[in-house]
């Protein structure tokens, strides 16, 4: 199921602005979208401590989580998804979707 890579709650700062980071992992089973979404979707609504559903992030999250499922990982059921969800105080969220695919291109660009 979902793979947690690392968790990192503890405020840290980022030229001088304070946020927490959470880091997971997941298989590339597309089954794994819904149940890692219900997970993640609470943590972001408490960081951005706003009424809102944040539907449009739910939204996104799902896409990119698919494509890389789908499109990067060809649905490798060995292969994992790599998320960084960040968020910042003032309640802007950054998430960073990755496939193993780009992440090993991209890693093997920097050699």
């Amino acid at each position: 199921m979902v793979h947690k890579q690392a968790l990192s709650r503890s405020p840290q700062t980022l030229r001088s602005v304070p946020f927490v980071e959470l880091r997971q992992s997941l298989l590339s089973q597309v089954a794994l979208i819904s149940p890692f979404v219900d997970q993640l979707m609470p943590f972001i609504a408490k960081c951005r401590n706003q009424e809102d559903s944040g539907l449009e992030i739910e939204t996104a999250l799902r896409a990119a989580l698919a494509n890389a499922i789908v499109h990067g990982n060809q649905e490798d059921p060995h292969k994992h998804v790599y998320i960084a969800c960040r968020c910042a105080p003032d309640g802007e969220v950054s998430i960073r979707v990755q496939s193993q695919v780009l992440l090993t291109t991209l890693q093997k660009g920097l050699q």
